[in-house]
């Protein structure tokens, strides 16, 4: 019986120690050294005891939402939207006293390497760009680029880098200038206005001009060439003088960026039309876009004119159209692109003087010839997505002389990286678009 009450004893005490045991293994929702927090009153593990003063301790939470309250590594600690817990947030590029870090850094995000200025995309930019009301950039003004890149045997490049640049819409910016154009942002390059860098009648635009292609003299004009051939001048036939200027090399075959040819200006014969210019849209982080319009169109010629005592002066031939490059880690274009060709002069007689031809167009539609001054066109047309350039019509028996010829298209290139398409999709362009080319990133 004694040993009956005794192990009863011992299974009530093994049974008392079992108990206790359990009581003291259940978890402690005050404790996180198991990363978890089981009591909604305690929702957050304050692993370092930055905030409690205890680490790895549960504690309430009381906070400003969007708050920062410190970090983890490389992840934010951020009230949430209730004010009750912290969020953690991962950091692309780390974590510091203002909550993620932003790139700030040459080397902290991808980007192109360009063609033509394959450094620019090294170093970031500190402003912004916004064109908000109509403005006219001059590429000859020091103070208007943020730096200049020379070319050995082409035109200078104004550099114009920030971290973003966007053209607001029913803006336009002008650009001029003898240097080629070169807009660079780091993040972001936007075009929804008019980016116009096109030749303005004889004037070249911004890098357009440098190269000369197409002659004049005591015949009517011939247009410069550029995608196609320029327009001959006309004769006693259609075209007779045979001076249009040749086919150029695809800008994608260069190492240096040029706009437009222009014809050279050979007296006695009237000034040619302007050369188009060279643009450089480049996205270094990001991708171009154009939602507007961007022009680089050649000049018309200025009409001939045979005054009274003599010195016979034929028209001048059509400037051909400009180079644009678009290059970025995307490419986009919903919008307008141009690099139409000029027209020719029309011939003139006795003192009055033909007329000029059209500058290009912004449209599918080639730029017109010069009327002669019987009111008859004689000069070409200038090349553009539907014909290339024209040649001047013959000279009339007993009446005005010779028209001169249109100038060429000029190109259109996109850059993006291995794999990239760009998505083109333009309301209008013309010329069409070239092969898309592949650069590299860093």
């Amino acid at each position: 019986m004694a040993n009956e009450y005794l192990w009863m004893r011992f299974q009530l005490v093994g049974f008392g120690l079992f108990a206790a045991l359990i009581a003291c293994t259940k978890p402690n929702p005050a404790s996180c050294l198991d990363d978890f927090c089981s009591d909604p009153a305690l929702p957050f593990c304050d692993v370092d005891g930055s905030i409690g003063g205890v680490p790895d301790s549960c504690i309430a939470v009381s906070c400003t939402p969007a708050e920062l309250a410190g970090c983890r590594e490389d992840r934010a600690l951020i009230c949430n939207a209730t004010g009750d817990n912290f969020e953690l947030v991962e950091c692309e590029f780390g974590c510091g006293e203002t909550g993620c870090n932003v790139c700030n850094t040459s080397t902290c995000e991808q980007h192109i390497i360009p063609k033509y200025l394959p450094a620019i995309c090294d170093d970031l930019a500190t402003t912004d760009l916004t064109v908000s009301a109509n403005l006219t950039l001059d590429t000859d003004d020091d103070a208007s680029c943020t730096s200049v890149a020379a070319q050995p045997t082409g035109p200078e490049i104004c550099i114009v880098h920030h971290q973003s640049i966007s053209i607001l819409e029913n803006q336009t910016l002008t650009v001029t200038g003898t240097r080629a154009i070169a807009l660079v942002g780091d993040r972001g390059v936007d075009v929804r206005g008019i980016l116009d860098a096109s030749a303005s009648t004889t004037l070249n635009g911004p890098g357009g001009g440098f190269k000369k292609s197409g002659s004049g003299g005591s015949l009517a004009g011939g247009g410069a060439g550029h995608h196609t051939r320029g327009g001959h001048g006309g004769s006693n036939t259609d075209g007779g003088a045979t001076n249009g200027g040749l086919q150029e090399p695809s800008p994608a075959s260069l190492a240096e960026l040029f706009g437009g040819t222009q014809p050279t200006l050979t007296s006695p014969g009237k000034a040619p039309g302007g050369a188009g210019g060279a643009v450089a849209l480049i996205c270094c982080r990001c991708t171009a876009q154009v939602i507007g319009v961007v022009d680089v169109g050649g000049g018309g010629g200025r009409g001939g004119e045979n005054p009274l005592g003599g010195g016979v002066a034929p028209p001048g031939g059509g400037g051909a159209g400009g180079t644009v490059v678009l290059q970025g880690l995307g490419v986009e274009v919903t919008g307008q692109i141009f690099a139409n060709g000029g027209g020719g002069g029309g011939g003139g007689l006795i003192v009055e003087r033909g007329d000029p031809g059209e500058d290009g167009t912004r449209s599918a539609t080639c730029a017109s010839g010069g009327l002669n001054n019987a009111g008859a066109v004689s000069g070409g047309a200038g090349g553009c997505a539907t014909a290339d350039a024209r040649d001047g019509r013959a000279a009339v028996t007993n009446g005005p002389p010779a028209g001169a010829g249109g100038g060429s298209t000029g190109f259109l290139l996109t850059y993006t990286p291995q794999g990239v398409a760009p998505l083109l999709n333009p309301l209008l362009v013309s010329p069409a678009f070239e092969t898309n080319g592949t650069i590299a990133t860093n």
